[in-house]
């Protein structure tokens, strides 16, 4: 019993020190106008993952209602490209499926069936809006695009003390259909600072 329980703090510590470690790897790429992002190397891959923090003049409600907008979706999602976005399925208002295509230049569009699933019991009035493309076969593929077919991610919404909103983000994919590593990467800073900005024209 006693090497059991040897063996198993060892695994903890192990666990806890790679988990330390991964945390390290973050590199800063960007940090300006309340918004700072980071980003490193996914497991196995050149590709990149990214976090990001950033702060808005607005309530969580109001954010919520943005993001949970699908018809508001080309507004603010990166690259989307205008009149894609379906709403293919809503189990709840806070579980649903998103079809988008995105555009990018000199290669093909991307789509993907986003499952948005929306996590309401967290501390300090946060709010959670996870995204997950494992339910693509939901929509047909297009001959037009590459599907994206494997991406995850989250948003956290969190009221601060002074009236605003801080946004945490977290999320890698994986474009496939050959696109060259240095546009994907750019892209994974690209995006969520884009997206801030967007959503701040459509708060005012």
């Amino acid at each position: 019993m006693k090497n059991f329980f040897l063996a198993f703090f060892s695994i903890i510590t192990l666990h806890l020190s790679y988990a330390s470690a991964q945390q390290d790897n973050w590199k800063l790429e960007l940090n300006k106008n309340d918004v700072k992002i980071w980003t490193r190397k996914l497991e196995n891959s050149n590709l990149k993952e990214c976090k990001m923090l950033a702060t808005m003049n607005t309530s969580v409600d109001k954010l919520l209602g943005i993001f949970t907008n699908h018809k508001l979706y080309e507004k603010f999602m990166y690259k989307t490209k205008p009149g894609s976005v379906k709403l293919v399925k809503k189990v709840s208002d806070d579980d649903f499926y998103v079809y988008m295509v995105a555009t990018a230049p000199l290669v093909k569009d991307r789509d993907i069936v986003i499952h948005f699933t929306i996590d309401r019991n967290q501390p300090n009035g946060s709010i959670v809006m996870n995204m997950d493309a494992n339910s693509w076969n939901l929509v047909e593929k297009q001959e037009s695009c590459v599907r994206i077919t494997k991406m995850k991610g989250m948003y956290k919404f969190t009221p601060t003390k002074d009236g605003k909103v801080e946004i945490f983000h977290q999320s890698y994919s994986y474009p496939g259909g050959g696109i060259p590593e240095s546009l994907a990467n750019f892209v994974v800073t690209d995006a969520p600072y884009s997206l801030v900005q967007k959503i701040r024209e459509i708060l005012n």
